[in-house]
């Protein structure tokens, strides 16, 4: 037996690892270049991946309907065999079946209000939020109070105002009544306490000028006595006037004024009643509330006056994003079947009633409005619905009977 070299029973660990080395690398490349791939076709690519799942559904509904479609079976003669004579000769003669109409189809969309809703109610002056008595969700009717504005520093106004109607008002009614019996007797009697004063300065001024001629008083004094005259002379001719004005009374000018005043005041009194009744905001329609916009105790200012949104349960349409393919298909008009998650089994009718001019070109779609013609309180907005558009050749016919 010969000699047995111990080097050679070694097992050599590194030229296995070499060995199975590339084949796990190769396959770990693979695997992270298919999974780069994919990412990439579904991120980048997401409408032309839809636009194949949409085909091969088609297809398939297309296979499926062609399997359903029942065939006549083939005459045999006595023998079993298939007869080919009459029944050929029929058949080669016989019209063509009649085309298929082409079917209707399904699209998504979700329950929204029309654009000429909601109707905001907004408050129409600005202030201090105190009250808002509804949540979303709600149903109000019309003349139903939504909300109450800070009240007092308006009511202080509305009594300041009606204090200056009064007053305005009294003003008015002593001009148009002119002067008291008693003004005037007072004011003869003030004449006549002037113009008796002036006979007193003029018969002191005559006896000075007589005094001054035989050099008895001064030229000063003269001219003091003189001046007492002309004052006392002009102070009875004023009141001469004033009585002459109170026998008169008031011009019309003057009346005229005073109702004019009184008008002013009662325009600012009916201004401040308004804002009054302002404070209180009530809903200009009967509706469901949609959203709140502020809450109690919040300033709404002029330039930001919303309060809430309301909505019409009973006028709600679908938008529905009609893949191109399809747009053919659709008219104004056409009628539609909506289906919804929380009533799966019932069909709403709704009616096409408009179609967007402009496509959509990232989603490769086109925007139609339909409008649900029998809501009910199980449809809200922005509700996940699917639509089944009718039949165009259908449509027609069932619009012309």
């Amino acid at each position: 037996m010969g000699k047995v070299n111990l080097d050679d029973l070694k097992i050599d660990h590194e030229r296995g690892a070499r060995k199975r080395g590339f084949p796990l690398f190769g396959m770990a490349l693979l695997f992270v270049l298919g999974a780069a791939a994919g990412l990439g076709l579904v991120y980048f690519k997401p409408d032309f991946v839809l636009s194949l799942m949409r085909i091969q559904n088609e297809k398939t509904q297309a296979v499926t309907n062609d399997s359903t479609v029942p065939t006549s079976p083939t005459p045999t003669n006595g023998d079993g065999q298939p007869d080919h004579g009459e029944t050929g000769k029929a058949g080669n003669d016989a019209e063509e079946p009649e085309k298929k109409q082409p079917a209707g189809f399904n699209e998504g969309g979700w329950i929204e209000v029309p654009s000429y809703h909601p109707v905001v109610v907004s408050s129409l002056i600005p202030g201090r939020l105190e009250e808002l008595n509804v949540l979303e969700g709600s149903r109000v009717e019309k003349g139903d109070v939504i909300a109450v504005l800070y009240q007092k520093d308006i009511e202080d106004e509305v009594k300041k105002a009606l204090a200056e109607v009064e007053a305005a008002r009294a003003e008015l009614a002593r001009y148009e009544a002119g002067y008291r019996k008693q003004e005037k007797e007072r004011a003869r009697a003030d004449l006549k306490s002037a113009e008796a004063d002036v006979e007193h300065k003029e018969q002191v001024k005559e006896r000075t000028e007589k005094l001054l001629e035989t050099g008895a008083v001064s030229a000063e004094e003269l001219e003091r006595d003189l001046a007492a005259y002309r004052i006392a002379e002009a102070k009875a001719e004023t009141l001469r006037q004033e009585l002459l004005l109170k026998e008169e009374g008031y011009r019309s000018e003057e009346i005229q004024a005073a109702a004019a005043e009184l008008e002013k005041r009662k325009a600012l009194l009916a201004l401040a009643r308004n804002r009054f009744e302002y404070t209180v905001i009530k809903s200009p329609v009967s509706g469901v509330v949609l959203d709140r916009h502020v809450t109690p105790g919040t300033y709404i200012p002029a330039g930001d006056p919303k309060i809430v949104s309301l909505y019409d349960p009973t006028d709600l349409q679908v938008r529905v994003d009609v893949r191109q393919e399809n747009i053919r298909k659709v008219y104004i008009g056409q009628e539609t079947e909506i289906f919804t998650d929380a009533e799966p089994t019932r069909a709403y009718a709704g009616r096409v009633v408009r179609i967007d001019p402009l496509a959509d070109f990232k989603k490769n779609t086109i925007q139609v409005k339909i409008k649900v013609l029998d809501p009910s309180d199980e449809l809200h907005p922005e509700m996940i619905a699917r639509i089944r558009f009718k039949r165009r050749d259908n449509e027609k016919s069932h619009g012309e009977d």
